[in-house]
């Protein structure tokens, strides 16, 4: 290195700083250039498609397992790092392209997220034939053999053939686990771990015989685990080469990538392969070399000193003796004065930087020397400070042993030497606690000249000291006063340490039955404790995991426990540790609860109507079946949400009610409503909503509970009420408004009569009245004729006859309620409901009944049956009325619209048939026709009772059938059924 002359600092400074920027510029020139070489670069080892096939890929995702070092791993950075990940750089700056790379969580999920093209390659993997299904891989950069790793202490095996009957691990979905499956599926037991530490882990703690990996990722981590226990058994037949593996639908980012890596010269790849994989190869070849080495230059030296050796003995014997013995004595004397001087030396650099205080001092106490370090114990900022304002160690009192207060006089009982704990003073007069370890140093004579001494300061070690003592106390107070079962293994799963709770409550009589025995001897279930270990290994502790206990008996003892590693203080596992507490009474009192909270959810769901219930936050914390069955949800899907996550009702209705919920909650009224709520059947009902709020047995707020009551069938039932009551007061009107016509209706047809009767020439009254006036009869008749009076007479008369006959149904119908059974002829009914239908103002103006065909096919065999006679013509007028309705609907048609009206006997009822060739109905209309209120009419022309009214009229009210067939555009057939019964007979 260039040093700067005397007398130049600042230009050799102006100067420093100049080169600096010139440096920097010409690094920073040299970088551009390299980066437009590695473009060129791969510019010329691609393929015109592959740089069109790379330019088009946005970026190249790299996904990578993030725990197999030194191949690939997360670095402490964050980073993709091992050796695969600087391969990767070089392919990188080979193609000029970026590389983005992922960790995945686990070798399965790496697998996956390539069979799923969800990434472009990965960086580290061997190859098989059910991934080259998939994926396309590279020529191998590394290769690893596979070896066993067991226990130390374990039996010698010259390889996997010798672990017969034995339970071997192997990470599940790597190479060496198909190896395993292939070669060697009966041998011994696989064992599939998730990963590598665990494999090790569970070698190590005895969970398995062996474990079966490469030797460069397993020694990483036995390592950095610090599994001191393992170690490599034997080798196997088996190698692991690790290769890039790309997604076999992109063959030319494939080529790209193969090209890039076998274009590493091998200088490089050596020098990345022994950076990761050979660092202790490399180190044994520079060792041998430097041995070689020195074992040709100690060749060379011993050849020399026998050339030298010769040549001296030939000078030597041509000297006299007593020269020979002054060159002795004079190499002699300059040894010993070396020896001295180093002796000096070393013990000078030991006294001044001694940690510890040393001291030399007179016989008589008087302090001859001290160093650094005492002076600083007594408060002095050197040795000489301390030597000039003390002439004697200030030695307050010896703790032991107790009485002495002179060393000399200590030492006169021990002349070899001593050691004693006492109080020494500082410069500010405070006592501090220290061990003097003092001897005495002799004159020639063989008289004590000096004493030496070292001195500790034990202040601190004596408070740490008392420290621990009282944290051990309390430590033991709590392990031997703890009610739980307090454990600890060692790395073989021995038990070493336990409370004296532990044998009380399993049965045994003291700890030590216990201590140095297996864990695995006192669990019921053993795959619960690999499980444990497993999650341990991942997680670094457990808590409250449920497992069942072996007592001495042989009974199961039902507890939970919370368990972790326990580490030396270089965080080495050295074990398990933890506590088991008894839960057989918890238990018993859940399974109470569980049995209290499973009789009330079954008496909630022998509710009819919908209960739910929510915690003080809103959010559900159950239901019962009608509720689930109402809005077609699962009991699970909705516990633990609020209602503003129900995306079954609208925005503005869950808003609604959470505000209602938090004010129940809080102590608002209860709320009764009724209300209309969308259910999972897709219709509106009309429902009443009732919600309340609980407290719990301190007083707080427990939550709510909510009730609804489905009252759409109370609904139509109450409009079915008020609409008969109409009905009942339309036909009390009919009936009153049928006798006040009849009586002018009689005047008018008895008036037409006798008109009739005094113009017939029959009567001799008539012709004595006409010869009185001058008139003929004969006269008047052909009058008549001529002017057509007789025609209006006797329209008159069919006029009030026909509206005396329509007085006398209306009279019949409005009498439904009074009426009773009789024995009825089925076609008058049908006759007697067609007769009322084309009297009907709506059907005559609106809907032209009387362009309707009727067509009557009657048995007229048919008996009579038992019913009461209005209440089935206002069925038969229902269907008739729809009918007529519809077929106006059906639009043009050549055929003209016809009502067809069958009677037929069926073995036990009478059967009637009204068929029309109207427009028909869809079947989902059809199923709904018999539904209270469902009508197809537009708003204001129909109720929807008609045919429900009827369905209850047959079926309950008679116990007959009624039933309808139709499809679209083919027209629909109604069936009425009427039991025969008595009237039969």
């Amino acid at each position: 290195m260039m040093q700067s002359r005397p007398g130049g600092a600042m230009p050799a400074r102006n100067h420093g700083r100049a080169w600096c920027l010139g440096v920097r510029c010409l690094a920073w020139g040299l970088a551009v250039l390299l980066g437009l070489a590695a473009v060129a670069h791969a510019a010329d080892i691609m393929s015109p498609e592959e740089r069109a096939a790379l330019a088009e890929l946005k970026q190249i995702r790299l996904v990578y397992d993030w725990k197999y070092p030194p191949f690939e791993f997360l670095g402490e950075d964050g980073r993709f790092s091992g050796l695969a990940a600087d391969f990767i750089k070089e392919i990188e700056n080979s193609l000029g392209v970026g590389i983005r790379a992922e960790a995945e969580r686990d070798w399965p999920a790496l697998l996956e997220s390539l069979k799923e093209r969800r990434a472009d390659m990965a960086p580290a993997m061997a190859y098989t034939a059910e991934r080259a299904q998939y994926l396309l891989f590279t020529d191998p950069y590394v290769h690893l053999p596979t070896v066993v790793f067991t226990q130390k202490h374990f039996k010698h095996i010259d390889g996997l053939a010798d672990l017969r009957g034995l339970r071997v691990g192997v990470v599940n979905g790597y190479v060496s686990h198909a190896f395993l499956k292939s070669n060697y599926p009966d041998t011994f037991t696989i064992v599939p771990v998730n990963n590598i530490q665990e494999g090790l882990r569970q070698t190590a703690f005895g969970d398995l015989d062996a474990f079966v990996e490469n030797v460069g990722v397993a020694s990483y981590y036995i390592e950095q685990e610090g599994l001191r226990n393992l170690r490599v058994a034997a080798t196997t037949e088996h190698e692991t080469a690790l290769s890039m593996a790309v997604r076999s639908d992109r063959p030319l980012l494939f080529s790209a990538i193969q090209k890039a890596l076998a274009n590493i010269p091998q200088e490089r790849r050596r020098a990345l392969l022994d950076k990761w994989v050979h660092p202790q190869e490399r180190q044994i070849r520079t060792l041998t070399w430097l041995l070689y080495a020195a074992i040709g230059l100690l060749s060379v030296t011993v050849a020399l000193l026998g050339v030298l050796l010769y040549r001296s003995l030939a000078l030597r014997r041509a000297y006299q003796n007593k020269a020979q013995e002054l060159a002795a004595e004079l190499e002699r004397s300059l040894t010993f004065q070396q020896a001295l001087r180093a002796s000096e030396e070393k013990y000078r650099a030991i006294f001044d930087h001694a940690p510890i205080g040393i001291f030399r001092c007179t016989y008589g106490d008087g302090l001859q020397e001290v160093n650094a370090a005492l002076a600083r114990m007594h408060g002095f900022s050197s040795p000489e400070a301390m030597l000039g304002g003390l002439e004697h160690l200030p030695l307050y009192s010896y703790l032991r042993p107790q009485g002495s207060r002179d060393i000399r006089s200590a030492l006169a009982v021990s002349p070899q030497g001593l050691r004693l704990e006492a109080l020494l003073g500082r410069r500010d007069g405070q006592a501090f606690p220290a061990i003097i370890n003092a001897s005495l140093q002799y004159d020639a004579a063989g008289e004590p000249a000096s004493i030496n001494g070292l001195v500790e300061d034990v202040a601190e070690r004596r408070q740490a000291e008392e420290a621990l003592r009282e944290s051990e106390a309390r430590y033991r107070s709590v392990i031997e006063n703890i009610q739980d079962m307090y454990y600890r293994t060692d790395r073989e799963g021995r038990l070493v340490m336990l409370s004296p709770s532990t044998p009380r409550q399993l049965g045994y009589d003291s700890v030590d039955e216990l201590l140095g025995r297996p864990a695995a001897d006192f669990w019921m279930e053993p795959d619960k404790r690999h499980a444990l270990l497993e999650r341990i290994a991942v997680e670094g502790r457990v808590l409250d995991y449920e497992v069942t206990l072996k007592d001495k008996s042989g009974g199961a003892v039902l507890v939970s426990t919370t368990s972790a590693y326990y580490r030396d203080g270089e965080g080495r596992v050295l074990g398990v540790e933890g506590i088991f507490r008894d839960i057989t009474g918890r238990k018993q009192l859940e399974m109470q609860l569980a049995d209290q909270l499973a009789f009330q959810q079954a008496l909630l769901d022998t509710i009819p109507y919908a209960v739910f219930y929510k915690g003080t936050d809103c959010r559900f914390l159950g239901f019962n079946k009608a509720y689930e069955d109402w809005f077609g949800v699962r009991r699970q899907d909705l516990v633990g949400k609020t209602v503003l996550d129900l995306d079954y009702l609208p925005a503005e209705d869950r808003a609604a009610y959470q505000a209602e919920d938090e004010a129940v909650i809080a102590g608002a009224e209860p709320v009764h409503k009724e209300m209309s709520i969308p259910l999972a059947d897709g219709a509106v009902h009309q429902t009443l909503y009732s919600v309340t709020g609980f407290r719990l047995s301190g007083g707080a707020s427990g939550g709510l509970i909510g009730v609804i009551v489905d009252i759409t069938e109370h609904k139509k039932m109450q409009e079915l009420m008020i609409q008969t009551e109409k009905m009942m007061s339309v036909g009390g009107l009919a009936a009153g408004m049928a006798h006040e016509l009849n009586n002018p209706l009689g005047i008018i047809l008895q008036s037409v009569q006798n008109m009739e009767r005094r113009l017939s020439p029959a009567l001799p009254g008539n012709l004595e009245v006409a010869r009185r006036l001058g008139l003929e009869m004969d006269s008047i008749a052909a009058y008549m004729r001529a002017r057509n009076i007789d025609e209006y007479l006797r329209g008159i008369q069919e006029a009030g006859d026909r509206a005396a006959r329509i007085i006398r149904t209306m009279l019949d119908f409005s009498r439904s309620s009074q009426s009773l059974r009789a024995s009825c002829n089925v076609n008058a009914l049908l006759d007697m409901a067609v007769d009322l239908a084309a009297n009907d103002y709506d059907l005559k103006k609106r809907y032209d009944f009387k362009g309707i065909r009727i067509e009557r096919d009657y048995d007229p065999t048919l008996p009579p049956v038992e019913c009461m006679e209005t209440e089935i013509v206002q069925v038969l007028l229902n269907i008739i009325k729809n009918a007529a309705q519809a077929m106006a609907d059906r639009g043009q048609r050549p055929d003209p619209p016809t009502l067809r009206l069958i009677t037929r006997q069926d073995p036990d009822a009478a059967r009637i048939e009204i068929r029309d060739n109207g427009p028909g109905m869809d079947e989902a209309t059809r199923r709904r026709v018999f539904e209270p209120f469902f009508t197809t009419k537009p708003q204001g022309e129909g109720t929807g009772l008609g045919l429900s009214v009827g369905f209850f009229i047959i079926a309950q009210k008679h116990k007959g059938r009624i039933s309808v067939a139709s499809r679209l555009g083919q027209g629909t057939a109604f069936a009425v059924e009427i039991p025969l019964g008595d009237a039969q007979t």
